[in-house]
């Protein structure tokens, strides 16, 4: 899907129960000479309950103007 897709799903589970806070845990980086990955656990919280949780997964790509989003995954865990 693309980060465009996964924003509009998100911001509508978001409005379903607004204001809802997104917060991203502590990032995990993979950094290679042209790629570069990061993998980090994402919480979606409303007046202090947890409503998600999950993973998130961005993928970056290097190209001639500098680094590029390739891919983003947003995995519900529940």
């Amino acid at each position: 899907r693309s980060a465009r897709e996964l924003r509009t799903a998100l911001g509508e589970r978001m409005t379903a129960v607004h204001p809802a806070e997104f917060s991203l845990h502590t990032p995990n980086w993979l950094l290679g000479s042209d790629v570069a990955t990061l993998n980090t656990a994402y919480q979606l919280e409303h007046a202090g309950s947890t409503l998600e949780t999950g993973l998130m997964q961005v993928r970056l790509e290097r190209g001639l103007d500098g680094w590029q989003v390739a891919t983003v995954q947003l995995g519900p865990a529940r």
